[in-house]
């Protein structure tokens, strides 16, 4: 199995390249922050973020085929009397035409002897049905009060900006918060108003959730109203809501309860493609949050969870608290961003219902690395690079490390 390192200093990047790397080609690639070492390392291949090199005469004493990172930035004139191949473009599609050749060095002569009864479209068309969007999402985190709900909510608006047929499907029986957030007075029935019998069969169970639904814009909403029996599915009949939500959405968001305390948590968390751990830069959600990454190591049926988990910070102060960065690293889990905590904002939010989501938000970056697809045009808007502040003039785009890669 060949051996590919990527260099990239920002860790969500990286890791989302490394990901798709291991799973079109089934090479073993891992990430490096930095050059630092990487002279040492064994590898068939490198790509290298080209702002990570300051001297190109350090690249010489690296053994193994080596390709410069651009991006969508231009190339230099004085790099491009350099022998490296260059990469230039969006990830991840910009690295394939370096991959695939060197991936075929070693095959020629099994290529000559052994050949596929395979249509070689039929191939690239599967080939390129592995990297799909997320379909299914899940807001979960070992503590409470963390902000799941705010999450949600947040991401099914960008969603609907995103022009997504977004589902939002509350099962947090404490509170029903979700249509208070989005400006919509409580329901009167909700996913816990279901009786048994019509958990236990498909047809019905999508016949009777039709009258529950709310909208609020394009966002559809199964609401909880926390009845006193609460929710009436098991293990086996809580099939029936996947099996509607996928018939319904393109995005199905799911807010759970804090903590893994019944069936329909573990339930989601098994089905869902992605699932986002919201917590605080505290010690005490810290601890929480390492507790359940024990635990899920110790637990057969829980130790897929953590390929699927992906860190957002909320509420983090000015000063103090813990690094978001830090904790990502001490975790394992990529980190998808940090929300600075703004009083004045969720008090609009939940108080007065004014939901907006400034153009500048971090809650757009968070979205936007979460690679849930919508309409090109409108993931420009939700980055703020087109006029939606006062008077609709426009805001000037914000540059950063993501914007190098992306459109």
């Amino acid at each position: 199995m060949k051996t590919v390192i990527v260099i990239i200093p920002d860790k969500n990047i990286g890791t989302r390249l490394c990901e798709y790397l291991n799973e079109k080609y089934g090479v073993t690639a891992k990430l490096q922050l930095d050059l630092h070492g990487v002279e040492e390392v064994q590898a068939d291949a490198f790509i290298i973020y080209r702002k990570c090199v300051d001297d190109m005469r350090f690249l010489d004493g690296i053994e193994g085929e080596i390709a410069l990172l651009y991006g969508k930035a231009s190339i230099p004139s004085s790099d491009k009397a350099l022998t490296y191949q260059k990469l230039t473009g969006n990830l991840p599609e910009c690295v394939d035409g370096f991959l695939e050749p060197l991936l075929q060095d070693n095959c020629g002569d099994l290529n000559e002897e052994l050949n596929w009864d395979w249509d070689e479209s039929e191939a690239k068309h599967k080939r390129s049905n592995k990297f799909t969007p997320v379909r299914s999402v899940a807001l979960f985190s070992p503590g409470g009060g963390v902000g799941k709900t705010t999450a949600a909510v947040h991401l099914a608006k960008l969603a609907e900006q995103a022009r997504i047929n977004v589902g939002l499907i509350e099962t947090d029986e404490d509170k029903g918060g979700v249509l208070r957030y989005l400006g919509k007075s409580p329901a009167q029935e909700g996913l816990d108003s279901l009786e048994k019998a019509v958990w236990d069969d498909e047809v019905f169970f999508s016949e009777n959730i039709k009258r529950i639904v709310q909208k609020v814009g394009r966002i559809q909403v199964v609401p909880m109203v926390s009845t006193f029996n609460g929710l009436s599915c098991n293990m086996q009949n809580v099939s029936s809501l996947f099996t509607w939500a996928n018939s319904q959405f393109d995005l199905t968001l799911y807010d759970l309860p804090p903590r893994l305390r019944d069936v329909m948590t573990f339930s989601v968390l098994q089905a869902v493609d992605q699932v986002v751990l919201v917590a605080e830069p505290t010690d005490i959600l810290m601890d929480a949050l390492q507790k359940h990454l024990k635990l899920c190591q110790e637990v057969e049926q829980f130790s897929n969870l953590p390929k699927k988990y992906r860190l957002l910070v909320n509420k983090v102060p000015e000063k103090n608290g813990l690094s978001p960065e830090e904790m990502a690293d001490a975790l394992g889990l990529p980190l998808l961003g940090s929300i600075s905590a703004d009083v004045e904002h969720y008090d609009r939010m939940i108080n007065r219902a004014k939901f907006e989501i400034p153009s500048d938000s971090s809650w757009r970056k968070v979205f936007f690395n979460m690679d849930l697809g919508g309409d090109a045009s409108a993931i420009n808007l939700i980055e703020g690079t087109k006029g939606d502040g006062p008077g609709g003039k426009a805001k000037k785009k914000r540059k950063g490390f993501l914007s190098f890669f992306f459109c």
